[in-house]
């Protein structure tokens, strides 16, 4: 499978979906809760580890 198969991919689509939901969580967290948007960011930061893992792989 080619890197551009992968991305396109439904599992990698839904994959990059999350790694936006933590991001997008983190910095509406920002503002009230600086300890919970700092563990939100470290889960989007491991998502878009475990994306590109994903990727590598298949690449």
């Amino acid at each position: 499978m080619t890197p551009t198969a992968v991305a396109q991919s439904p599992s990698s689509t839904a994959s990059r979906l999350a790694v936006d939901a933590h991001e997008r969580a983190a910095s509406v967290l920002a503002a009230r809760h600086p300890r919970a948007a700092r563990r939100q960011r470290e889960a989007a930061v491991a998502a878009r580890a475990r994306l590109l893992r994903g990727a590598v792989t298949w690449g």
